[in-house]
């Protein structure tokens, strides 16, 4: 073959030497071909994708995928509903397959949109960032997602996917468990909560033993902390921060 050509999110076509005889081979979703000005007579069985196959300009059979769904998907969604987090699907694949998915998943059929370009889930997150209070996680793993992670405000590509969509992604999972998903937010909102802990510790100690150490209480109290107390107190200080950090170990 010669001439091969991916077109993101729609299909491939190539040129096909057949006994000496050159043909135009086109693969991919039904719109695309029509839109090549190809006849397609087929409908897909419901809950599956059809992949539609064309030779010289006319259609010569079609093929149906049916996605299997991950064990750990419906768990996953579960707790991101448990963590405030409102899920969506945005899906390449036909209408009656990505609602199949939602149903098993338990997403509400409103919150999916089905045979998207990666232009298109880019979009679907630029409008759920003006409309959503927060941000907007996408995870992805393949090509067709590039756009839509690197548009997300937290791009997250999973275990196993391409080396672009790694590339694009703002944290990439080894795993290709879903539930990291979830645990990857949880761990994160602790982090931030550990942090503001740190930040209102250390300001009001150095706030109020900063002043002691210069002796700033001394006229009253005739009192002054020495060089040595002071010293471990600001030990004591980054110890108590430190310790506080390791409790996200126990995350």
């Amino acid at each position: 073959s010669s001439g091969f050509r991916a077109i993101a999110g729609q299909g491939a076509r190539a040129e096909v030497v057949e006994q000496g005889t050159t043909v135009t081979v086109l693969v991919g979703r039904a719109s695309w071909l029509r839109a090549q000005g190809i006849a397609v007579a087929s409908e897909p069985s419901i809950g599956a994708t059809e992949v539609i196959v064309a030779v010289n300009g006319a259609m010569i059979g079609s093929i149906e995928l049916i996605d299997a769904l991950r064990e750990s998907a419906a768990e996953s969604v579960r707790e991101l509903d448990q963590l405030g987090v409102q899920s969506w699907i945005a899906s390449g694949d036909a209408t009656s397959a990505a609602q199949r998915v939602a149903h098993e998943v338990a997403i509400d059929p409103a919150r999916v949109v089905s045979e998207m370009t990666p232009e298109s889930k880019a979009d679907l997150v630029r409008r759920l960032q003006q409309s959503q209070n927060g941000g907007v996680a996408f995870v992805g793993d393949g090509i067709n997602d590039c756009i839509a992670l690197a548009a997300s405000d937290a791009g997250i590509a999973m275990g196993g996917g391409t080396d672009v969509a790694r590339a694009s992604a703002d944290l990439s999972l080894i795993a290709t468990d879903l539930r990291r998903v979830p645990q990857a937010i949880a761990l994160s909102r602790r982090t931030l909560r550990v942090i503001r802990q740190n930040l209102m510790w250390a300001f009001g100690y150095n706030l109020l033993l900063i002043p002691m150490a210069a002796g700033v209480f001394a006229p009253w109290t005739g009192w002054m902390l020495p060089p040595i107390a002071a010293s471990a107190a600001m030990a004591l200080s980054s110890v108590s921060v430190v310790a506080n950090s390791l409790r996200l170990r126990r995350a």
